[in-house]
C-alpha cells in the first residue's frame, strides 16, 4: 500500500514538473509588472518557434499626438538558445524600425508568424540579439487609427516606449530557466531602412532628450537611407530628377498622415494638394484603406494606364491620360515599376510652391495650406535642435532616387559635432539599397559591430 502511495505521488510531482516547464502558449497574458517601477506593458503572447526563435507579440501604453493614453504593438523575437550557449547572457537589444508599409496586415506583429519574419529570424542567428520590432499607430491593435506617417517627435516617443515595454518582457520571460537573462554589460543598437531608419533617429533623439539613454544601454544607430531632411527630399525631385517621383506612394503618405494627425493641418484634407486627375485615380483612397501593398497599388496603377479609369464622378480618363500621369511604367518579371510625373500629381498651386519656393527660408508666421505642409516638413526634419551623443551610422546609395543621398549631407551638416559616420553605398535605388542594406551590411558587415 505504501509503495502505491508513493508511486503516485512521484507521478504527481514528475507531473507538477512538467506543467511548471511547458512551453509559452498563444492565450493572451496579462504582463506581471516589475516591483520597483511601473511598466508600459500591458499584455503579452507567445505566437510560435520558427527558425530557431522563438516569436512573440505584446502590446503596450504610449501616447498619441495629443498626449492622451493608447496602447500600440510590437513584435519580439528571441533566440532560442540554451543558457550555457550564453553563459554572458544576451549581449545585445536591437530595436528594429520597419520600412513604410501600405497594407497593414504586414505590420510587424502580424507577419512574424509567417514567412515574412524570415530576415528578422536570421538576424536573430547571426547576432544572438534580443529583437523588439514595434507596430506604428495605425498597424496591429491600433489599426482603426489613422498613421502619423513621418511624425517625427511621436513617433521617437512611441517606438521608445515600444523598446521599454519589451524589455520588461524580455526580462520577465527570462525568470524561465530556458532562456537566458540579457548580460549586464548588454548594449542596444537602433536600427532602421527608409521610413524605419528616420524613426530609429527619432528614437535616439527622444532617448537621449528624456536621458533614458543610460537606462537601456544605448550604444547608436544604424540607419539606411534615412529621409532626415524632407524639404530636401522634395527639392531634390525638381532639382536633380526632373520633376518626377519613382515613389508616388510615399509623398501621398506624407500628406495625409499630416492632414490627418497633425493638429495644425487637419482643417485641410490632402486633396488640396494634388491634382483631380491623381485624385481620381483612387491611389489616395487606396492608401487609406491600408488594404493594399505598395506591389499591389503598383499593378492597379499599370491597367490604369493600359485600360483608363472612370472617376466617381464620372469623369473618363483614357490610357493616354494616365501615362500623362505617370509617364514612366514598366511591367518586369516579378514587379512593376513607375514614376509621376509632379506637374501632373500636385495640384497647381501646390507644385507652384513647391518648385519655387526657398523651402529653407520658413516664414515666421503664415497662413493657409501651403504654409501648413511646409511647416510640417521643416518641423518633422532633422535640422536642429539636437546634437547626437551616441554613435550614428549612416549608409546610403548615392544612385538613391527616392531619399535623395543629399539627405544624409543635410544630417551631417546639421549636426557637424555629432558622433557620425557615412557610408555611400552604390546598390542601386531605394528598394535594391534596402535589400542589400540587411544582407550584405546588417548581417554581415563588421560596420554594424563597430558601432
Amino acid at each position: 500500500m505504501k509503495m502505491r502511495v508513493h508511486a503516485i505521488l512521484i507521478l504527481l510531482i514528475l507531473f507538477l514538473l512538467a506543467a511548471c516547464q511547458k512551453e509559452e502558449t498563444s492565450v493572451t497574458r496579462p504582463a506581471t509588472p516589475p516591483q520597483q517601477e511601473e511598466t508600459l506593458l500591458r499584455s503579452w503572447n507567445f505566437l510560435e518557434e520558427k527558425n530557431h526563435c522563438r516569436l512573440y507579440s505584446f502590446q503596450y501604453q504610449s501616447v498619441d499626438i495629443n498626449e492622451e493614453e493608447i496602447v500600440l504593438s510590437a513584435a519580439m523575437i528571441v533566440p532560442k538558445l540554451a543558457v550555457t550557449q550564453l553563459s554572458e547572457g544576451i549581449p545585445q537589444v536591437i530595436l528594429a524600425c520597419h520600412i513604410s508599409l501600405f497594407d497593414k496586415e504586414e505590420c510587424p506583429s502580424f507577419f512574424c508568424a509567417n514567412e515574412k519574419s524570415t530576415e528578422m529570424s536570421g538576424l536573430v542567428q547571426k547576432r544572438n540579439s534580443l529583437i523588439i520590432v514595434p507596430d506604428y499607430e495605425g498597424y496591429g491593435v491600433s489599426a482603426d487609427r489613422k498613421r502619423p506617417y513621418v511624425v517625427k517627435d511621436l513617433s521617437g516617443r512611441q517606438c521608445a516606449d515600444a523598446l521599454l515595454a519589451g524589455m520588461d518582457l524580455y526580462r520577465e520571460l527570462s525568470k524561465n530557466a530556458f532562456l537566458p537573462r540579457l548580460s549586464t554589460a548588454y548594449r542596444c543598437i537602433l536600427m532602421g531602412y527608409s521610413q524605419g531608419a528616420s524613426t530609429a533617429l527619432s528614437t535616439q533623439q527622444y532617448l537621449e532628450q528624456q536621458e533614458l539613454d543610460a537606462k537601456v544601454h544605448l550604444k547608436g544607430t544604424v540607419c539606411g537611407g534615412a529621409p532626415t531632411d524632407l524639404l530636401e527630399t522634395m527639392k531634390a525631385l525638381f532639382r536633380d530628377f526632373g520633376g518626377r517621383a519613382d515613389n508616388p506612394f510615399t509623398i501621398a503618405m506624407v500628406a495625409t498622415g499630416f492632414c490627418d494627425c497633425l493638429p495644425e493641418m487637419k482643417e485641410y484634407s490632402a486633396e488640396v494638394y494634388f491634382s483631380k486627375a491623381f485624385i481620381d485615380s483612387g491611389l489616395l483612397e487606396w492608401l487609406q484603406s491600408g488594404l493594399y501593398s505598395i506591389g499591389k497599388m503598383k499593378e492597379m496603377t499599370y491597367e490604369h494606364c493600359v485600360n483608363g479609369y472612370t472617376a466617381p464622378d464620372g469623369t473618363v480618363y483614357s490610357a493616354g491620360q494616365a501615362r500623362d500621369l505617370f509617364p514612366v511604367l514598366e511591367k518586369k518579371a516579378l514587379s512593376y515599376s513607375l514614376e509621376a510625373d509632379l506637374k501632373e500629381m500636385l495640384s497647381p498651386q501646390c507644385y507652384a510652391y513647391l518648385s519655387e519656393t526657398d523651402l529653407y527660408q520658413l516664414p515666421e508666421s503664415g497662413e493657409g495650406p501651403m504654409y501648413a505642409l511646409h511647416k510640417a516638413l521643416y518641423e518633422n526634419s532633422f535640422l536642429g535642435g539636437w546634437e547626437p551623443r551616441h554613435s550614428i551610422l549612416m549608409l546610403h546609395s548615392t544612385e538613391d532616387r527616392t531619399i535623395s543621398f543629399s539627405n544624409t549631407k543635410s544630417f551631417t551638416e546639421h549636426h557637424p559635432l555629432a558622433p557620425v559616420r557615412v557610408k555611400e553605398l552604390s546598390y542601386g535605388d531605394h528598394i535594391l539599397t534596402g535589400t542589400q542594406f540587411y544582407i550584405r551590411e546588417v548581417f554581415s558587415n563588421s560596420d554594424f559591430d563597430s558601432l
